[in-house]
């Protein structure tokens, strides 16, 4: 996990180079969201969801560690949402990511004119949410699917390998 979680902003940069950001899905966002919404160990999940805090951090060249905070909180929000919502489906995934990047994206610019409020940061600067928000929707399902694909991968028994019971071997009298 925490291979994708630092794979998923370099491969995200990689594609800024090529295509307008407009265009590009925020694949970290779409990692922690997708293990927030699956990933049962929340300890894990917040060491991942700093890591790819902290490499969006060294590659976008943003403040130093306003995305790792940003991206904790993300992962707490969709942590939280998913013991409250139905997010089984892909539509219903979809909606709450398109949602979930919004505030996402409100957060970031909010948090940047706090620390730099000559940023010029504006609503101007907003108008690149709604497509990014649109494009994460499509691609959340398959990040959370992919997502639930490697923990089941990497919780499942290896084969070959017995089991050895440390408990008790015989039955209490």
């Amino acid at each position: 996990m925490l291979l994708l979680g630092v794979l998923a902003p370099v491969l995200q940069g990689a594609l800024q180079l090529y295509l307008p950001v407009s265009l590009c899905p925020q694949l970290g966002v779409l990692v922690v969201l997708g293990l927030g919404l699956v990933w049962p160990n929340a300890l894990g999940g917040m060491l991942v969801a700093a890591l790819v805090g902290f490499m969006s951090d060294l590659l976008s060249g943003s403040l130093g560690g306003q995305l790792v905070l940003l991206h904790l909180g993300a992962y707490l929000a969709a942590r939280y949402a998913s013991g409250h919502l139905d997010l089984g489906g892909p539509l219903s995934t979809a909606i709450f990511a398109v949602g979930f990047t919004a505030l996402y994206g409100l957060a970031l610019v909010l948090s940047t004119l706090f620390f730099l409020p000559e940023a010029g940061l504006g609503w101007g600067d907003l108008q690149v949410l709604l497509p990014v928000a649109l494009l994460n929707g499509l691609f959340a399902p398959w990040m959370v699917g992919l997502v639930e694909r490697l923990l089941a991968r990497l919780e499942a028994p290896q084969l070959g390998r017995r089991r050895v019971f440390l408990g008790p071997q015989g039955s209490p009298q």
